[in-house]
């Protein structure tokens, strides 16, 4: 069977070849104006058929050579984005704050829609045009730059989804914007479910901070604009539980003493009892691998304050973990000893290392480190490497354009895990009574 037009413009749009995808979107408007078929199943929602008609604010614009996606796209400087404060976290000293042990990063992300717009994805189609007008408010900004995910390395791409950086759906479509700040640690994500998705991304605790900062630029980029919102509900969003205050605010935690000690499951179902969402990430095992997790306080079971309320919760966290890290200094034992010990020799000397191992291992040294066991590492480089352990993240500290795979993938793995711990030292005598000195 031969293609339809929409098969084709869809191709032409993945290839990027965006002369052919012009000719196809004109024929379909002239077939829509006849009455065909194909037309009517893009304005009742066919997605890619319904971004050409509608002009989107990618695509289009860079057809026709805007001003607005020419600045976005040719003024990007290299290292974007991962060379900007909200995808570089643990890569220098920063300022983490006394929480830092325990707590990798804060996160705020505010929700805005444009009044009488369409939601992304609703049935009745919504225009690109929001796209537009919100990437020109963002450049206007100072310090913002911005480019379509196209445009981006494919390890770049790969690494922001690894990372929950941005979704994974978000970075596979190349007309997705993706917008940042030099000079802070925000970024924004246009067409996410929502209009915009203003995210902050701080290191350390620092969730009143972060959730000023969002709320902030989006009261800036909100000057002029009508950003939907209702008396009695608030600022009104695609989702029904964001309506209101369309905050959320989670916290990045490294709790390798809970998990060890299995008291983390308490914790958790604390946590959830006080309406926040615990997460797990970067695995797809039945627990988090490398002991991390997301505290989320989000909608209205967060209450009218969530960034108060995970700051709380946070806290809680983190003075259980510590309290648990003594724990295991008094008695884990030969068991602790041996499960540290052979993972600073395998980390020194692996030469390929799966991502599973490499986590729970990595998550381990970084306990010792933190307990005074292990000499001559990082807890802070330790803690950005459970979060860089994928192959797009792993491509990207090699300075490859493409992620690798297989052997590749385990050797580079493999080079950052004993870059980490090079020149460590164990020692097992702060183990057991030693520790209390």
């Amino acid at each position: 069977m031969a293609p339809t037009v929409s098969d084709q413009l869809r191709a032409a749009v993945e290839a990027e070849d965006y002369e052919r995808a012009a000719e196809l979107r004109d024929a379909i408007a002239s077939k829509a104006l006849a009455g065909d078929a194909i037309a009517s199943k893009a304005l009742a929602g066919d997605a890619i058929a319904s971004k050409a008609l509608a002009g989107d604010a990618i695509a289009s614009k860079a057809l026709a050579g805007d001003a607005i996606a020419s600045k976005a796209l040719a003024g990007v400087p290299e290292d974007f984005p991962f060379g900007y404060p909200a995808f570089s976290l643990g890569e220098g000293a920063g300022d983490s704050g006394p929480e830092a042990d325990v707590v990798l990063s804060t996160t705020a992300v505010a929700y805005r829609d444009l009044e009488g717009m369409p939601f992304p994805g609703a049935p009745r189609g919504c225009s690109g045009d929001y796209r537009t007008l919100l990437l020109e408010r963002l450049l206007a900004l100072p310090g913002w730059v911005a480019a379509d995910m196209g445009s981006l390395r494919s390890s770049a791409r790969r690494a922001l989804a690894e990372r929950a950086l941005v979704p994974r759906s978000y970075s596979a479509d190349p007309l997705s914007p993706l917008a940042a700040c030099a000079v802070d640690g925000a970024y924004a994500l246009l067409g996410d479910e929502d209009h915009l998705r203003l995210r902050v991304r701080l290191p350390g605790l620092a969730p009143q901070r972060s959730a000023r900062l969002a709320r902030s630029i989006a009261d800036k980029l909100g000057s002029g604009l009508a950003f939907a919102s209702r008396q009695g509900i608030g600022w009104v969003c695609a989702r029904a539980e964001d309506c209101g205050e369309a905050l959320a605010v989670s916290a990045t935690l490294h709790l390798p003493a809970l998990a060890a000690t299995g008291l983390h499951q308490r914790l958790f179902r604390a946590l959830m009892a006080e309406g926040l969402g615990v997460r797990g990430l970067y695995s797809e095992e039945e627990d988090s691998a490398g002991a991390v997790y997301e505290i989320v306080a989000e909608g209205r079971r967060a209450g009218p304050d969530a960034a108060a309320a995970l700051a709380l919760a946070v806290e809680a966290a983190v003075a259980a973990e510590r309290k648990a890290r003594e724990s295991v200094a008094e008695k884990g034992g030969e068991a602790r000893l041996d499960l540290e010990s052979r993972s600073l020799a395998l980390a020194s000397g692996c030469r390929l290392l799966p991502a599973g191992e490499a986590s729970r291992m990595i998550s381990a040294l970084r306990l010792a480190a933190l307990s005074g066991r292990l000499r001559g590492a990082d807890a802070q480089v330790l803690g950005a490497l459970l979060e860089r352990l994928g192959a797009g993240s792993l491509a990207l500290g090699a300075g490859l354009a493409e992620p690798p795979s297989g052997e590749a993938e385990l050797s580079l793995r493999a080079a950052a895990a004993r870059a980490a711990v090079s020149g460590a030292e164990y020692l097992p005598a702060r183990i057991g009574r030693c520790s209390k000195a």
